[in-house]
């Protein structure tokens, strides 16, 4: 059997990938919103033409309009329309230019990975259709490119914390739950570990295995749960420990979108329905059909 040719043909996986995004830049604007005008404002702690003048990009020309309520407004207005499947790719389009220049472009010191992952996502999403179909082998090619994709961000996450020493030895896994900055709601004190450094030497080597390993065990059908699972148990500690939310969810986002929701089994629908046939016109397709290839014709669908 094919590893990479998905088992089912669930196509609810870009569904879940756009509200799943949508759902999640939304809460982290909410979350950004009380003190928005206080970082971004007029008078805030961010020199929007000072931040200008550092960048290459295109931003660099635009005028500056300095934060404002209107812009978080804006900025959830959208998420909400992307989230509700209207106007799908022109609204993506729409919040992807926005979000970068809000974000990653004119105060890109200020950013970190999930406003430049959440920019990926947002193109992603602009470019899935609106209405996905089994059909058509582009469904197939949209999910390859997701999957590629997640499988190439962990490789370099690992790949970049094999060649320092911090990861080797337990120091970075050590300050990352234990310096100050990184405050969550639940935060257990951690300190009393310490005076364990094997505890934390393992634990640094198992992050580098799991991000290293990611791009080939995640492909297999016996070690795919396995994997998928450890790496939802790693961003849920991340957000436990660390108070980083918004990344953590929407890394669990992309794992889901990209590794469980198009390896669901599809619901079985009664043949005697004959809207429900009409509305899935792949029901009687095989569960082992491969995403792109016609079904065999029958009596009951050939004029679907």
């Amino acid at each position: 059997m094919n590893i990479v040719t998905p088992f089912h043909n669930n196509l609810t996986w870009p569904v879940f990938f756009r509200v799943g995004t949508a759902c999640v830049l939304l809460a982290s604007m909410l979350s950004l919103w009380p003190d928005y005008t206080f970082l971004y404002g007029a008078e805030g702690m961010a020199d929007r033409e000072l931040f200008q003048l550092q960048q290459p990009s295109l931003f660099r020309y635009l005028p500056v309009v300095h934060g404002g309520v209107w812009q978080p407004l804006v900025y959830m207005a959208l998420c909400l329309l992307l989230a509700c499947g209207i106007f799908t790719r022109g609204i993506a389009v729409a919040l992807l230019l926005f979000h970068g220049y809000l974000f990653t472009g004119t105060y890109a010191a200020f950013s970190y990975g999930i406003d430049y992952i959440a920019s990926s996502c947002l193109f992603y999403c602009a470019m899935l259709p609106p209405r996905p179909s089994q059909r058509s082998a582009s469904s197939l090619h949209y999910l390859r490119f997701l999957q590629i994709y997640v499988c190439i961000i962990y490789f370099f996450a690992g790949l970049g914390k094999v060649m320092g020493p911090t990861w080797h030895n337990g120091e970075a896994l050590w300050k990352a739950v234990s310096q100050p900055g990184f405050e969550s709601v639940f935060k257990p004190d951690l300190l009393f570990l310490g005076s364990y450094p094997l505890l934390w030497t393992m634990g640094g080597w198992v992050v580098v295995i799991l991000e290293l390993g990611y791009s080939l065990f995640i492909w297999f059908k016996g070690t795919r749960a396995y994997w998928l699972a450890a790496m939802l148990a790693l961003h849920t500690g991340i957000a436990l420990f660390m108070g980083l939310y918004s990344f953590s969810a929407l890394m669990v986002v992309l794992n889901l979108a990209a590794f469980y929701m198009p390896y669901r089994p599809v619901a079985n629908f009664k043949q005697s329905n004959k809207r429900s046939i009409h509305s899935f016109p792949d029901a009687t397709r095989s569960s082992e059909t491969p995403i792109g290839v016609p079904p065999p014709e029958t009596a009951s669908t050939t004029d679907v």
